[in-house]
C-alpha cells in the first residue's frame, strides 16, 4: 500500500473513531460507550493493527493497541 493510500485510510478511521467518541455518555461515575459501537471499536483496532503491521512491520505501538481489557495487567 503506498503512503497516500495509508493515509487516505487513516483519516477515514479518524472520522469514524471521532463519530464513535461523540456518541460516549458521561455520568457522574462512568463514561459509557454507546451500545452499538462497542463491537465496532473493537473491529476498527484490529483493522488499524492490521493497516500499521502491513504498511509499517510488525511495530511496537500494534502491540500496545491490541492489548485487549481482559489481557491487561494494573
Amino acid at each position: 500500500m503506498n503512503p497516500n493510500n495509508v493515509i487516505a485510510e487513516l483519516q477515514r478511521y479518524e472520522l469514524e473513531l471521532s463519530r464513535i467518541l461523540a456518541n460516549f455518555t458521561h455520568r457522574t461515575d462512568a463514561i459509557r460507550i454507546g451500545r452499538d459501537d462497542d463491537p465496532l471499536l473493537y473491529q476498527y483496532v484490529r483493522e488499524l493493527i492490521d493497516l500499521f503491521n502491513d504498511s509499517l512491520g510488525v511495530n511496537a505501538y500494534s502491540r500496545q493497541i491490541d492489548l485487549a481489557p481482559e489481557k491487561r495487567t494494573p
